[in-house]
């Protein structure tokens, strides 16, 4: 993020850029990794009989809905 500003810009990136460019990338790495850590919690804890992962993560999904891979995603944002 911060080098494509910096490449875009054509000019160093000002504190500010570089906070919303962390910002961001934090947002987007969380969007992400909370449904594989949905899934890790669901099969350690036996919620989820053990599987592969992606067969794991279809299972909560029709059993719970989608929403459901992304709980805890707002605290995880927040924190």
């Amino acid at each position: 993020m911060k080098v494509f500003i910096k490449r875009t810009l054509k000019r160093d990136v000002s504190p500010k850029e570089h906070f919303a460019a962390g910002m961001t990338a934090g947002c987007f790495s969380s969007a992400i990794m909370t449904p594989l850590d949905v899934v890790k919690t669901r099969l350690m804890t036996g919620s989820v009989r053990p599987s592969f992962p992606l067969v794991a993560m279809v299972e909560i999904a029709q059993k719970e809905g989608v929403a459901a891979l992304w709980s805890g995603f707002m605290p995880r944002l927040v924190w």
